[in-house]
Formats: structure tokens, C-alpha cells, sequence
């Protein structure tokens, strides 16, 4: 039964990522834009991790500024940038591996970074990791539905930010880096918008 209940989990994931890359690539990806604390938000993600984090028996190290990072940017889709980026290093960090994660910030953007001591990327491959599909397989063992990594990318362009990749022959690094104000809500007081649609115009 725990088979059944993984593959149904892994097949509405699948559907959820398919969704998310037609809307992107339709320039029909909603975003609720409001305040947020980018550092609860990070530690949600680790939250939805810790069983599988445990289970494989991984050092997980946490690095977040003492004070809040306050963005402008919809909280749901920063969690699963952040579970995506998640999923990649804990699929790919053998048992006994350690995660980094770490939130940095200056007055004008904010850097989400997870980090994982996993097979390296090697920089042949590193290009291709966006490609939707595109899964790097060491030893042969497939992973993954080789979607996540190309909506880490959509959502962080989508809140006006980037996304870099770095690899050596043993770790791994994602930073995601986004505006601390949206492109996507119009300058002057007064509260973010609920709900926009990426590709918008910017702030005037």
C-alpha cells in the first residue's frame, strides 16, 4: 500500500509540473505578491524535507541572517523553489551527506543558496540541467522527473530574479537570487498587490 501511495504522490507531483511549465511557457504564471519573511519561508521547505532528510541520515546545516529578510514575492511559489532545490540535493547527497542552506541580503536583492555534497556536475552537463526533462544520472540511476531544476529557473525569472548553478567533483550549489521589491507591483504606498500575473509590467 505505501508503494501505491508513493506512486500516486509522484504522478500528482509529475501533473502539478507539467501545469506549472505550460503556464510558464504560456506567460500565465500567477503570483500572489505580498511581504514575506524569506527566511520562515526557507524553513518550511526544510520542514517538508526532514522525513527524508532523517531517513537518510544527512547533516543538514542552516545559515539565516538574525534579523528577517522582508520580499516582495508569493510565498507558496518560494517554497517550492526552495523544495525543488530540496529534493535535487536530497536524491542526490549519499547517506551520511550534509545540505547546506543559507539566506544572504542587501538593500536591493535577496540570495537563496542550497548546497549539497553529492556527485559534481560535470561542466560539460552543467548548461543542460535547466532543459526541461534533462536528468544528470551518475552511476546510472535515473532520478526525478527532470522537471524541477527548469521551474526553479521559471519561478525565479518569474519574480524577476536568476538562478546559478556551480559544481565541483564532489558538491553542488544553487543560489537563487530575487528582488527584495517586485518588478511586478507598481511603485508608491500602499500594499502589494494579492495577485498578479508574471510578465507584467515593472515598477514605473
Amino acid at each position: 500500500r505505501s508503494k501505491c501511495l508513493d506512486e500516486v504522490s509522484r504522478l500528482n507531483r509529475l501533473l502539478d509540473d507539467l501545469l506549472d511549465m505550460a503556464k510558464s511557457e504560456a506567460g500565465r504564471l500567477d503570483l500572489a505578491i505580498r511581504p514575506i519573511s524569506l527566511g520562515e519561508t526557507m524553513s518550511r521547505a526544510i520542514l517538508l524535507w526532514e522525513s527524508a532528510i532523517r531517513q537518510k541520515e544527512l547533516d543538514v546545516k542552516v545559515s539565516l541572517p538574525p534579523a528577517p529578510v522582508t520580499v516582495e514575492a508569493d510565498s507558496d511559489r518560494i517554497l517550492q523553489i526552495v523544495s525543488n532545490l530540496l529534493a535535487n540535493a536530497v536524491n542526490y547527497t549519499p547517506n551520511g551527506g550534509t545540505i547546506s542552506v543559507s539566506l544572504r541580503a542587501d538593500d536591493e536583492t535577496a540570495t537563496m543558496s542550497v548546497a549539497d555534497t553529492g556527485p559534481g556536475i560535470p561542466p560539460a552537463e552543467l548548461p543542460r540541467i535547466w532543459d526541461r526533462y534533462y536528468r544528470f544520472i551518475p552511476s546510472g540511476r535515473a532520478r526525478g522527473t527532470g522537471l524541477g531544476l527548469a521551474i526553479v529557473r521559471a519561478l525565479a525569472e518569474a519574480h524577476g530574479g536568476r538562478v546559478t548553478a556551480a559544481s565541483g567533483p564532489e558538491d553542488t550549489r544553487f543560489e537563487v537570487t530575487i528582488p527584495i521589491h517586485s518588478p511586478l507591483v507598481p511603485a508608491g504606498p500602499g500594499a502589494a498587490a494579492p495577485a498578479l500575473e508574471a510578465g507584467m509590467p515593472a515598477r514605473s
